[in-house]
């Protein structure tokens, strides 16, 4: 029974990334294609709204899922729910049909149910979307403060509610730092994707870097379509569209906003980095460099001065709110003078 609906889903191709990689650009990038389906956005319902799939049913442990949680029942249910959802990017929809599709998925939550969903979807196909840590934490920071992406509005947290995804672990960080909190969930994520991933046949996985998705899209997605096993986009992609969730227009130097924070965060990212960069070089991609001559050119000065100098942070006065939306004083955030 779970095999004949399996058939109607032919190789799905599931995007895997830490929250705020940039996967839902790369998502509305490839969805646009004409022989792929999705959702319509990401599977929390889909996925959640099964009982014995639920987070806040199964207690708040995590949002992980295993080969375990996948019996018969819950793949027939769960292949049903996504082939009846399906639809195309021109509106098109699934309903009353029996043909087989390609369903793209992306929630950064299936970072953390990579064996469940290969027991759902054995033939699936991932692509892991990596980001510069300081980017990628930075973006997470600026959605926490957002308030736009809570997932868990229950669980308070670094005095929010909790937002984007539940690794295991999350108790020990409900009052940490939003630096610290971000940190976590970008190296959960990875350090996931990564343990699964490398068990895999290497023909069952791409990666892509978000740096590369924006300066090459073309030849970026040029690559995914062939490893996906789909025809060429026959649009020109030579600039991609903002994001339905982007919070402001892009800039390489944006993370500088919390750049201490995020600066102090770096020294426990070393293991997780060196394995994505090894799969990088593996795959014959540019890997992350943490180097950045702007930020070296000001060490030994004051924090202040290496922010007051960006364009992203004009001169604003101690007593003011600073700029990085953190709400407190800017002596008391990146204005605080370091002797």
């Amino acid at each position: 029974m779970a095999l004949k609906q399996t058939n109607k889903l032919i190789e799905p191709i599931i995007i895997l990334s830490a929250p705020r990689a940039g996967s839902t650009l790369l998502f509305e990038t490839l969805a646009k294609h004409p022989d792929l389906w999705t959702v319509g956005g990401e599977s929390h319902q889909i996925i959640e709204h099964i009982p014995a799939l639920s987070t806040v049913a199964r207690g708040y442990v995590s949002n992980r899922l295993d080969s375990d949680d996948a019996d018969d029942d819950t793949i027939q249910t769960l292949q049903t729910r996504f082939y009846q959802a399906a639809r195309k990017a021109n509106g098109q929809t699934n309903a009353g049909s029996e043909q087989q599709i390609r369903l793209l998925e992306k929630t950064p939550k299936n970072a953390l149910r990579i064996p469940f969903l290969l027991s759902v979807f054995p033939d699936a196909k991932f692509i892991y979307l990596v980001r510069d840590p300081r980017e990628n934490i930075s973006s997470i920071m600026d959605g926490w403060r957002s308030g736009r992406f809570v997932t868990y509005p229950e669980i308070t947290a670094t005095d929010s509610r909790w937002s984007f995804l539940l690794p295991d672990g999350w108790q020990d960080y409900k009052a940490a730092s939003k630096a610290e909190v971000a940190r976590f969930q970008w190296q959960a994520a990875n350090d996931a994707i990564l343990n699964n991933l490398l068990q895999l046949p290497t023909n069952q996985f791409e990666v892509v870097s978000y740096q590369d998705l924006v300066t090459q899209p073309m030849e970026v997605i040029a690559r995914l379509t062939e490893f996906s096993h789909l025809s060429p986009f026959s649009q020109s992609l030579q600039r991609l569209p903002l994001s339905r969730y982007t919070l402001s227009p892009p800039n390489k130097n944006k993370w500088k906003r919390n750049q201490i924070e995020v600066q102090q965060q770096l020294p426990h990212l070393q293991n997780t980095l060196t394995k994505i960069n090894s799969l990088l070089k593996c795959r014959g991609l540019s890997q992350l460099d943490l180097i950045d001559t702007n930020f070296d050119a000001v060490v030994g000065q004051r924090p202040s001065a290496a922010i007051q100098n960006s364009p992203e942070f004009p001169k604003v006065s101690r007593n003011a709110l600073c700029p990085c939306g953190s709400g407190k004083r800017y002596k008391q955030c990146h204005g605080i003078i370091v002797k």
